[in-house]
């Protein structure tokens, strides 16, 4: 079976919206206070358990808690430089990856342009007009999702393929249905 479509704005961010919907239900949702307090607690864990291991020398004697409190609290602060220096980075990239559905719409040029999907009992080929062509076989595929005349196909790497199908007839998404059906499990 071959198709062509082309993915509006809206149909991108259907199709956005319910790749978000389908990897938030996957992971589980920490309110982001939580990180911070987490890591405290893990800090003084570590500090702790450095000072009580420090407190005693091999041969059993008390190495002096002046002594162990300089050898275990002395790194706390390249610890938390370390801490923040990683969350900056973490943020940066986040914020990054997590850009606005619009922004990603209109600054890849592949989304908006007219697609051909050619899709059988071995895989997927989808080629566009700007000269991109994916071919995939099932195995590199997990499941798809079908909502609002959008299709998702994900794949194994979190990927998905957000696909326009509200042009076919019944008959050819009964087809679409019978072949993904056959090679993969339909996601909810």
């Amino acid at each position: 079976m071959e198709f062509t479509y082309r993915l509006s704005e809206e149909d991108y961010l259907l199709g956005y919206k319910m790749e978000v919907g389908r990897v938030a239900s996957l992971t589980p949702q920490w309110p982001k206070y939580v990180y911070s307090p987490l890591l405290f607690v893990f800090l003084l864990v570590a500090v702790t358990v450095g000072w009580v291991l420090g407190g005693s020398s091999v041969d059993g004697t008390s190495a002096g808690v002046m002594r162990v409190v300089q050898e275990s609290v002395a790194p706390a602060p390249l610890i938390f430089i370390l801490y923040f220096l990683a969350a900056g980075v973490i943020r940066r990239f986040h914020v990054k990856v997590n850009s606005s559905p619009v922004q990603l719409y209109r600054s890849d040029p592949s989304i908006g342009v007219e697609t051909t999907l050619a899709i059988s009992a071995e895989g997927t080929h989808f080629r566009n007009d700007i000269g991109r062509v994916t071919r995939w076989g099932w195995e590199m595929y997990e499941g798809w999702l079908e909502g609002g005349g959008i299709l998702l196909i994900v794949t194994k790497m979190r990927y998905s393929f957000i696909v326009k199908i509200g042009g076919l007839s019944d008959f050819e998404c009964g087809e679409l249905r019978l072949i993904l059906s056959e090679a993969l499990p339909q996601k909810k």
